[in-house]
């Protein structure tokens, strides 16, 4: 059974999310075990999201945590995290422990055209 690991990135309302979504349900269509991580899911609060700038570098924190819990945890097949990412040194660190744990990895860029839920800014570009 191959591991693998999707670091998808893209600016707010490029459809992140709905790619990550999407690339699960197919691998769980093969009976694989999916995990999704999303800084931003850090800071939904009873179902709404409130971001809070103080905030955002604990989160990203704990998204590398669960990140790599979830490449230790030997029930998960596919592992898919779903951040902005907008330079490489944002993502690389999850590419490195990925690969360092046996993991395929493949960086995708989200760039659909989707309702940003988020308020944030949309002149704001990927550099790889």
């Amino acid at each position: 059974m191959d591991k693998e690991v999707y670091i998808i990135r893209g600016v707010s309302g490029s459809g992140k999310s709905t790619l990550a979504k999407k690339i699960a349900s197919l691998h769980e269509l093969e009976n694989k075990k999916c995990v999704i991580l999303e800084t931003d899911n850090y800071f939904m609060v009873d179902g709404e999201y409130k971001f809070d700038a103080t905030k955002l570098h604990r989160y990203h924190q704990k998204c590398f945590s669960d990140f790599l819990d979830a490449l230790n945890d030997r029930y998960v097949d596919v592992v898919i995290v779903a951040n902005t990412f907008t330079r490489k040194w944002e993502y690389v660190n999850y590419s490195d422990a990925a690969k360092d744990s046996g993991y395929e990895v493949t960086t995708l860029i989200a760039n659909g055209n989707y309702k940003n839920v988020h308020n944030v800014l949309q002149n704001v570009h990927c550099i790889l």
